[in-house]
């Protein structure tokens, strides 16, 4: 696998969810340290670093901290990828909580120099870039500039439409276990009851 830091995002509002979803419990660990133990299965290492509003610390590992303020999911991408130290980075919302190291392994095999970055798309033809590979050379001036502009910010489809995407469709991983819920997004509590 191509060397690449990976990043777990944990620092959304939760406003839909009621209360932080980091912290929250689900099956008996917090989405946070849920997000962390797939993520560092699938790269085996112990090297993931979160990210959130604010830098300092969270669960003792080093958190990144927004380089611009509340501009949502595209600016704590851009907080990674100004973070980075390797050509790749992976990044993970802590609320896709059925996401597998299976499912990002199958992922990194579309890892090439020629994307900007590999998207899975979900069951219902949408993106979703919350669990994704990003080339940090031709991602971070692209965010930079999305998020440099001010106002309301563009779809992360749009901004990664922009950078050569590798998109892989449902079809390519629909042979996994439990494909249908992979990227199901906890967006509220019902949403987990729900699956």
């Amino acid at each position: 696998m191509t060397a690449t830091q990976s990043y777990i995002l944990i620092g959304g509002n939760s406003t839909r969810f009621g209360c932080d979803k980091a912290t929250f419990e689900f099956e008996g660990e917090m989405l946070a340290v849920r997000a962390l133990r797939i993520v560092e299965s699938a790269f085996s290492v112990s090297t993931a670093k979160f990210v959130s509003k604010a830098s300092g610390g969270f669960l003792d590992r080093k958190t990144i901290g927004d380089v611009y303020p509340d501009r949502g999911p595209a600016g704590a991408i851009h907080a990674a990828l100004a973070d980075a130290k390797t050509p790749w980075i992976f990044v993970l919302a802590c609320d896709l909580p059925f996401v597998r190291p299976e499912f990002i392994a199958k992922l990194s095999q579309h890892v090439h120099g020629d994307f900007g970055c590999v998207i899975p798309v979900q069951p219902d033809g949408r993106w979703q870039p919350l669990c994704a590979f990003y080339n940090v050379e031709k991602c971070l001036a692209a965010f930079e500039q999305v998020l440099a502009v001010g106002g309301r910010l563009p779809s992360l489809r749009s901004v990664a439409g922009g950078i050569v995407p590798r998109v892989v469709e449902f079809e390519e991983y629909e042979n996994l276990p439990d494909a249908h819920n992979l990227l199901k997004n906890a967006n509220t509590m019902a949403d987990l009851d729900s699956i």
